[in-house]
């Protein structure tokens, strides 16, 4: 869970940004559909990043989470500063916009990853449990051959009038 609010987060912040850009360059005052876009994207992220405080149980993840709680406030600020200052033809938006867009490529997104990295790893960990260390890949191929192994050994035994084909029960025991 934590991996899939890692990446909804990095995909609201990218469209409030982008919204938020689009806005800027048009100029004045800004547009409805624009400041729609923006604060849908903001209320997917802040909705996200709920998720993920949900589920960050461990270091790296409550860590992570609690430096997005405090930055995505401050990225916001920034932009309606920005917006603000837009909206009074006053050219000191432009640096907010752009300290706003160098917080999201830099700090934002770094956190971002972290708690992408923590929700991978905290999988990781439960999947090796479950597994014992071996890897999801090797127990599915096992599988994927004890099942070929069965099905021959059922068409053989349908076609010889066998019970049993010996190599093949030899194959599936080495399996």
């Amino acid at each position: 869970d934590l991996v899939v609010a890692a990446q909804d987060l990095r995909a609201a912040l990218g469209n409030a940004d982008a919204a938020s850009v689009g806005a800027f360059l048009a100029g004045g005052v800004d547009q409805p559909d624009q400041r729609d876009r923006y604060g849908r994207a903001l209320d997917d992220a802040a909705d996200s990043l709920q998720r993920a405080s949900v589920n960050a149980d461990d270091g790296d993840a409550a860590t992570a989470v609690a430096d997005l709680l405090r930055l995505v406030p401050d990225y916001s600020g920034l932009i309606e500063t920005a917006r603000a200052d837009n909206r009074q033809q006053l050219p000191l938006g432009a640096a907010y916009l752009r300290s706003a867009s160098t917080l999201l490529r830099t700090d934002l997104v770094a956190r971002v990853d972290a708690l992408g990295d923590a929700g991978d790893a905290s999988f990781r960990s439960v999947v090796g449990g479950l597994t014992g260390g071996v890897g999801l890949p090797v127990l599915a191929v096992t599988a994927v051959v004890l099942v070929l192994l069965a099905v021959t050994q059922r068409y053989l035994q349908i076609r010889t009038r066998r019970l049993l084909d010996r190599g093949l029960l030899v194959a599936a025991i080495v399996v």
